[in-house]
Protein backbone atom coordinates (compact mmCIF):
# COMPACT_ATOMS: atom_id res chain seq x y z
CA UNK A 1 0.00 0.00 0.00
CA UNK A 2 2.65 2.43 0.35
CA UNK A 3 4.26 3.85 -2.69
CA UNK A 4 6.44 6.21 -4.03
CA UNK A 5 3.58 7.07 -6.69
CA UNK A 6 1.92 8.95 -4.06
CA UNK A 7 2.74 11.99 -5.87
CA UNK A 8 0.88 11.66 -8.54
CA UNK A 9 -2.54 11.28 -6.59
CA UNK A 10 -4.31 15.11 -6.21
CA UNK A 11 -6.31 13.46 -3.05
CA UNK A 12 -2.98 12.53 -1.35
CA UNK A 13 -1.48 15.83 -0.31
CA UNK A 14 1.48 13.74 2.07
CA UNK A 15 2.27 10.79 3.65
CA UNK A 16 3.58 10.20 7.02
CA UNK A 17 6.93 8.07 6.67
CA UNK A 18 7.09 6.72 9.96
CA UNK A 19 3.85 5.05 9.51
CA UNK A 20 3.60 1.77 6.84
CA UNK A 21 0.32 0.68 6.09
CA UNK A 22 0.54 -3.24 4.34
CA UNK A 23 -2.04 -4.37 2.79
CA UNK A 24 -3.02 -8.06 3.79
CA UNK A 25 -6.07 -9.22 2.15
CA UNK A 26 -3.55 -10.30 -0.83
CA UNK A 27 -2.27 -12.92 1.04
CA UNK A 28 -5.54 -14.32 2.44
CA UNK A 29 -5.74 -13.40 5.92
CA UNK A 30 -7.35 -9.92 7.43
CA UNK A 31 -5.70 -6.90 9.15
CA UNK A 32 -6.98 -7.97 12.76
CA UNK A 33 -5.48 -11.62 12.39
CA UNK A 34 -2.20 -10.38 10.98
CA UNK A 35 -1.79 -8.37 13.92
CA UNK A 36 -3.05 -10.53 16.44
CA UNK A 37 -0.49 -13.33 15.26
CA UNK A 38 2.39 -10.73 14.69
CA UNK A 39 2.02 -10.20 18.37
CA UNK A 40 1.72 -13.63 19.49
CA UNK A 41 4.03 -15.02 17.24
CA UNK A 42 7.20 -12.62 16.70
CA UNK A 43 6.19 -9.58 19.51
CA UNK A 44 5.77 -7.51 16.84
CA UNK A 45 3.00 -4.70 17.10
CA UNK A 46 0.90 -3.13 14.52
CA UNK A 47 -0.50 0.03 15.84
CA UNK A 48 -4.45 -0.05 14.43
CA UNK A 49 -6.06 -2.84 11.90
CA UNK A 50 -8.48 -3.22 9.58
CA UNK A 51 -10.26 -5.69 7.89
CA UNK A 52 -7.96 -5.49 4.68
CA UNK A 53 -4.62 -3.92 6.51
CA UNK A 54 -2.08 -2.91 9.31
CA UNK A 55 -0.33 -0.15 9.93
CA UNK A 56 3.24 -0.80 11.35
CA UNK A 57 4.98 2.45 12.71
CA UNK A 58 8.51 3.41 13.14
CA UNK A 59 9.82 4.98 16.49
CA UNK A 60 11.32 8.36 15.92
CA UNK A 61 15.22 7.99 15.91
CA UNK A 62 14.78 4.40 15.73
CA UNK A 63 16.20 2.11 13.59
CA UNK A 64 13.86 -0.66 12.70
CA UNK A 65 14.49 -4.55 11.91
CA UNK A 66 13.41 -4.46 8.26
CA UNK A 67 14.29 -8.44 7.56
CA UNK A 68 12.80 -9.55 10.58
CA UNK A 69 9.43 -7.77 10.01
CA UNK A 70 9.83 -8.95 6.38
CA UNK A 71 9.92 -12.17 7.50
CA UNK A 72 7.54 -12.24 10.33
CA UNK A 73 5.20 -11.11 7.40
CA UNK A 74 6.09 -14.00 5.39
CA UNK A 75 5.68 -16.25 7.91
CA UNK A 76 1.56 -15.45 8.46
CA UNK A 77 -0.27 -18.63 7.13
CA UNK A 78 -1.77 -18.30 3.46
CA UNK A 79 -4.66 -18.75 3.18
CA UNK A 80 -5.52 -18.71 6.69
CA UNK A 81 -8.97 -20.80 6.32
CA UNK A 82 -10.79 -17.58 6.60
CA UNK A 83 -12.66 -16.89 4.01
CA UNK A 84 -13.08 -13.19 2.07
CA UNK A 85 -15.55 -11.70 3.01
CA UNK A 86 -18.27 -11.86 0.15
CA UNK A 87 -19.30 -8.28 -0.05
CA UNK A 88 -15.43 -6.36 1.05
CA UNK A 89 -15.69 -3.01 3.34
CA UNK A 90 -16.03 -0.06 1.72
CA UNK A 91 -16.39 3.38 2.13
CA UNK A 92 -20.27 4.62 1.81
CA UNK A 93 -20.80 7.51 -0.31
CA UNK A 94 -21.91 10.63 1.71
CA UNK A 95 -25.44 11.43 2.24
CA UNK A 96 -27.58 14.73 0.83
CA UNK A 97 -26.59 17.90 2.97
CA UNK A 98 -29.89 18.92 4.05
CA UNK A 99 -29.15 21.95 5.89
CA UNK A 100 -26.16 23.67 7.43
CA UNK A 101 -24.05 22.11 9.96
CA UNK A 102 -24.71 25.13 12.37
CA UNK A 103 -28.74 24.02 11.67
CA UNK A 104 -28.11 20.44 12.77
CA UNK A 105 -25.98 21.21 15.59
CA UNK A 106 -28.16 23.57 17.22
CA UNK A 107 -31.56 21.67 15.94
CA UNK A 108 -33.49 19.78 18.59
CA UNK A 109 -32.66 16.24 18.42
CA UNK A 110 -33.95 12.90 18.98
CA UNK A 111 -32.64 9.30 19.65
CA UNK A 112 -33.81 6.53 17.11
CA UNK A 113 -33.28 3.26 16.15
CA UNK A 114 -30.47 2.68 13.37
CA UNK A 115 -33.23 1.23 10.97
CA UNK A 116 -35.33 4.35 12.06
CA UNK A 117 -32.49 6.87 11.27
CA UNK A 118 -32.22 6.20 7.42
CA UNK A 119 -33.21 9.03 5.29
CA UNK A 120 -33.07 10.97 8.54
CA UNK A 121 -30.33 14.17 9.02
CA UNK A 122 -27.54 13.25 11.41
CA UNK A 123 -27.20 15.56 14.57
CA UNK A 124 -23.66 13.56 15.05
CA UNK A 125 -20.68 13.43 13.69
CA UNK A 126 -19.99 9.82 13.50
CA UNK A 127 -16.31 8.34 12.59
CA UNK A 128 -14.90 4.48 11.89
CA UNK A 129 -11.80 3.95 13.86
CA UNK A 130 -9.42 2.78 12.69
CA UNK A 131 -8.32 5.36 10.85
CA UNK A 132 -11.11 8.22 12.90
CA UNK A 133 -11.53 10.29 9.95
CA UNK A 134 -15.89 11.04 10.02
CA UNK A 135 -18.25 9.39 7.87
CA UNK A 136 -21.11 11.79 8.35
CA UNK A 137 -21.34 14.54 9.94
CA UNK A 138 -24.41 17.28 11.31
CA UNK A 139 -26.38 17.87 8.25
CA UNK A 140 -26.19 14.71 6.23
CA UNK A 141 -28.55 12.25 5.59
CA UNK A 142 -28.30 9.17 6.80
CA UNK A 143 -28.26 6.67 4.37
CA UNK A 144 -28.35 2.44 4.18
CA UNK A 145 -24.73 1.89 3.10
CA UNK A 146 -23.85 4.10 6.03
CA UNK A 147 -25.63 2.15 8.75
CA UNK A 148 -24.45 -0.98 7.29
CA UNK A 149 -20.90 0.60 7.00
CA UNK A 150 -20.77 1.79 10.81
CA UNK A 151 -22.22 -1.68 12.18
CA UNK A 152 -19.41 -4.05 10.35
CA UNK A 153 -17.00 -1.46 11.99
CA UNK A 154 -18.54 -1.78 15.68
CA UNK A 155 -18.48 -5.30 15.17
CA UNK A 156 -14.39 -6.08 13.85
CA UNK A 157 -11.96 -6.30 16.26
CA UNK A 158 -11.04 -3.21 18.18
CA UNK A 159 -12.99 -1.14 16.21
CA UNK A 160 -15.46 1.32 17.38
CA UNK A 161 -17.47 4.08 15.83
CA UNK A 162 -16.36 7.58 17.55
CA UNK A 163 -19.53 9.81 18.53
CA UNK A 164 -21.79 6.65 18.42
CA UNK A 165 -24.85 6.96 21.28
CA UNK A 166 -23.99 3.19 21.77
CA UNK A 167 -20.76 0.79 21.51
CA UNK A 168 -23.04 -1.16 19.33
CA UNK A 169 -24.47 1.82 17.19
CA UNK A 170 -27.89 0.00 18.34
CA UNK A 171 -29.49 3.53 18.32
CA UNK A 172 -28.29 6.77 16.14
CA UNK A 173 -29.27 10.86 16.85
CA UNK A 174 -31.11 13.14 14.61
CA UNK A 175 -32.85 15.74 14.23
CA UNK A 176 -36.14 16.48 14.81
CA UNK A 177 -37.66 18.24 12.37
CA UNK A 178 -41.12 17.29 14.14
CA UNK A 179 -40.17 21.26 16.15
CA UNK A 180 -39.80 22.56 12.84
CA UNK A 181 -43.39 21.69 10.94
CA UNK A 182 -45.64 24.20 9.87
CA UNK A 183 -48.57 24.24 12.84
CA UNK A 184 -46.54 23.59 15.62
CA UNK A 185 -46.67 27.22 16.49
CA UNK A 186 -43.07 26.48 17.89
CA UNK A 187 -39.57 27.90 17.26
CA UNK A 188 -37.01 26.05 18.51
CA UNK A 189 -32.97 26.25 18.47
CA UNK A 190 -31.82 23.71 21.02
CA UNK A 191 -27.89 23.43 21.12
CA UNK A 192 -26.30 19.73 22.33
CA UNK A 193 -24.48 20.14 25.76
CA UNK A 194 -26.84 23.18 26.72
CA UNK A 195 -24.90 26.02 24.52
CA UNK A 196 -27.89 27.95 23.71
CA UNK A 197 -31.75 26.96 23.71
CA UNK A 198 -34.57 29.71 22.53
CA UNK A 199 -38.44 28.48 22.76
CA UNK A 200 -41.25 30.55 21.53
CA UNK A 201 -45.08 30.40 20.89
CA UNK A 202 -47.32 32.92 20.78
CA UNK A 203 -50.60 32.40 22.01
CA UNK A 204 -53.95 33.86 20.58
CA UNK A 205 -52.54 37.65 20.61
CA UNK A 206 -49.16 38.69 18.92
CA UNK A 207 -46.18 37.78 20.41
CA UNK A 208 -45.67 38.98 23.75
CA UNK A 209 -49.12 40.02 24.33
CA UNK A 210 -51.52 38.24 26.27
CA UNK A 211 -51.14 35.05 26.20
CA UNK A 212 -48.36 35.15 24.54
CA UNK A 213 -44.95 33.08 26.06
CA UNK A 214 -41.60 33.31 24.98
CA UNK A 215 -38.62 32.34 27.03
CA UNK A 216 -35.08 32.21 25.43
CA UNK A 217 -32.12 30.48 27.54
CA UNK A 218 -28.74 31.08 27.27
CA UNK A 219 -25.73 28.72 28.56
CA UNK A 220 -28.44 27.68 31.27
CA UNK A 221 -29.76 31.09 32.29
CA UNK A 222 -33.09 32.06 30.90
CA UNK A 223 -34.13 35.37 29.76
Amino acid sequence: MVSDDFGRFPDIATADPLRVPIGTRPGGISGHEARRRLMRDHRIMGEVATDAAIVAVVGAGAAPDVDRFTEALHALPSPLGEQAPADPLRLPPPGAVEMTTREAFLAPSRTVPAGEAVGQVSADTLAAYPPGIPNVLPAEVITAELVEFLHRISAAPNGHVRGAADPAVSRLRVVDRRCHEPGTGADAVVGTGGRRTRKSQAGAGERGGSGGVAAEVVHGQTR
